[in-house]
């Protein structure tokens, strides 16, 4: 009881000295709804001020402030979809809208097998993952999305350093998965909650062995300027374990703002620290151009 009372001291504070999102946050995580509410509308406020309308809207719901939510649907034509894109959302809803679109990858040379994790960018079958998982076992890669059959993809760009690689699949035909939505600037605050998921841990002897579904774990964000082998990083409390490197770090609004990579060896010895490389260095690196251009 006495440290939740510190607790929700210390959102007021945070809220007094107008760190709105933070005192939200930590009132949301504490269940204070009228607190939460305040902060919410607050929050509202300023992003209207801002002319940022539908985060503004998405606020002002949070607030039970309807008529604020209202006005600014009716006089911006702000849709439900809309608003929905910037609400925050539960691990569960992430998991629920997310795990069709996050890949098992298969790298396989002869007797050898390597795997890892990746997720759909494109419709024409695009996929993230790290240039380790694609390119350390060469000979052929092959992709399982669940609920889908096996596929065969090829290795269309890699990067060694971030370790980032872009593959396709041969044949995206029927594929019922939809793309994720990657955050161009990764800005998200220490404390906040990510999620990541993969498929760590897979043991395969055959294909046809594969899971049906990823692994989901939760953590907060420790460090949001960590430069890893000079790769922009997130440091996590999100577990990643050997089979999670290339698969997606989620923010609470379902958006992609990491690459999980597994494996950091300057870092052995320190538990519980996870790290994913920045969807900015995604952009960078690997979808800057092709965004120019229809993904083909």
């Amino acid at each position: 009881h006495v440290e939740r009372e510190e607790a929700r001291a210390k959102a007021k504070r945070l809220e007094e000295s107008l760190e709105l999102g933070e005192a939200f946050d930590l009132y949301k995580k504490l269940n204070y709804k009228e607190d939460a509410k305040r902060a919410a509308g607050k929050l509202g406020e300023n992003f209207e001020r801002q002319h940022r309308f539908e985060q503004a809207v998405a606020y002002f719901e949070e607030a039970s402030r309807a008529a604020d939510s209202k006005r600014l649907r009716q006089e911006n034509n702000i849709t439900a979809e809309v608003t929905a894109y910037y609400r925050e959302k539960t691990g569960a809803e992430v998991y629920e809208e997310n795990s069709s679109k996050v890949c098992l990858i298969l790298a396989i040379s002869n007797d050898k097998m390597g795997i890892g994790s990746g997720f759909l960018v494109s419709k024409n079958g695009h996929i993230i993952t790290n240039h380790h998982v694609a390119t350390e076992l060469a000979t052929k890669l092959k992709v399982y999305f669940p609920g889908d059959k096996w596929r065969a993809a090829t290795i269309v760009k890699t990067i060694e350093s971030p370790d980032l690689a872009l593959i396709k699949l041969v044949d995206a035909n029927d594929l019922k998965a939809e793309p994720v939505q990657i955050a161009k600037q990764a800005n998200t605050k220490v404390g906040a909650h990510v999620f990541a998921l993969g498929f760590p841990d897979v043991k395969i002897t055959e294909e046809k062995d594969a899971l049906l579904n990823g692994t989901f774990t939760e953590g907060t964000v420790n460090n949001n300027k960590r430069e890893v082998a000079g790769s922009q990083c997130f440091q996590t409390t999100a577990t990643i374990n050997p089979g999670n490197s290339g698969g997606p770090l989620f923010d609470n609004l379902g958006r992609v703002i990491g690459v999980n990579t597994f494996g950091l060896n300057i870092f052995a010895g320190v538990q519980n620290a996870f790290f994913a490389i920045k969807s900015d260095e995604v952009w960078k690196h690997l979808l800057t151009d092709l965004s120019k251009r229809p993904l083909k």
